[in-house]
C-alpha cells in the first residue's frame, strides 16, 4: 500500500498489514489531466503536479475527516447511506449489489472495480473492457462465496438473459428477497462453467 504524507507530499510504502497508520481515502476530480503515480514519484519536487493549494485542500479535508469520525463511529450513517448493515461482512450479495446502482463512475469498468473491497475479491483491473468487468466481478464472487443471492436479480430488458446479471442496476429491487428454506435439503456447491452453472 502506498500513502501520501500530507505534510511532506512524499510516498510511503507499507507491505502487509504491519505498521499501516490511520489514513483517509478521498475522492478526487482532476481538472485537465490526472497525475499518475509515475508522474508524482519522478517529479523534481513533491509538489510538481500537486501544488501547495492542493496540499492545503488535502490537509483540510483530512482534518475535517478526523473531526467527522471514523468508520466505527459512523457505522449507522454508512449503513443508512449504503442501504445495508455496516460492516458488510454478513450482508448478502444482493443487498451489497443494491448499493451499486446509486454509484456514478466516469468509466464503465469502475462500477465493478469500486465493489471489489466490498465483496473481498481480487481481480485484475482491465481498463477498456467496459461492462465485461461487472460480469467478471460476479464470477469472482461466485468463486469465493456460496451466497446464492448473486442470482437474485431482475431485468426488464428481455434482450439480455443469462444466469448472472448484466449490470448492478439489475439488483436495484433485490433487497427484499428472502431465502427459501427447505428442511432436509442440503445446499449444494456450484460453479460457473463455460455452458452455465454446475452444482
Amino acid at each position: 500500500m502506498r500513502l501520501i504524507h500530507t505534510s511532506t507530499l512524499s510516498f510511503h510504502e507499507f507491505l502487509g498489514d504491519h505498521n499501516v497508520p490511520l489514513y483517509a481515502i478521498l475522492s478526487h476530480v482532476w481538472e485537465e489531466e490526472e497525475v499518475s503515480y509515475h508522474d508524482f514519484a519522478t517529479a523534481e519536487s513533491p509538489s510538481e503536479g500537486f501544488d501547495s493549494a492542493s496540499s492545503s485542500i488535502l490537509q483540510s479535508k483530512v482534518q475535517n475527516w478526523l473531526k467527522i469520525g471514523i468508520r466505527k463511529s459512523l457505522a449507522d450513517h454508512i449503513s443508512t447511506a449504503a442501504g445495508f448493515a455496516f460492516p458488510p461482512i454478513a450482508t448478502s450479495v444482493d443487498a451489497k449489489m443494491s448499493w451499486a446502482p446509486k454509484r456514478e463512475t466516469t468509466r464503465p469498468e469502475d462500477i465493478a472495480y469500486c465493489l471489489l473491497g466490498l465483496f473481498d475479491v481480487n481481480m485484475p483491473l482491465l481498463y477498456g473492457e467496459g461492462d465485461k468487468a461487472f460480469l467478471r466481478l460476479q464470477q469472482e464472487i461466485i468463486k469465493s462465496s456460496n451466497d446464492q443471492f448473486i442470482f437474485a436479480w431482475t431485468r426488464e430488458d428481455s434482450l439480455f438473459n443469462g444466469i448472472i446479471a448484466y449490470s448492478p442496476a439489475d439488483f436495484k429491487d433485490s433487497t427484499d428477497v428472502m431465502p427459501c428454506e427447505m428442511p432436509g435439503l442440503p445446499q449444494s456447491p456450484y460453479s460457473i462453467m463455460n455452458l452455465g452453472i454446475r452444482d
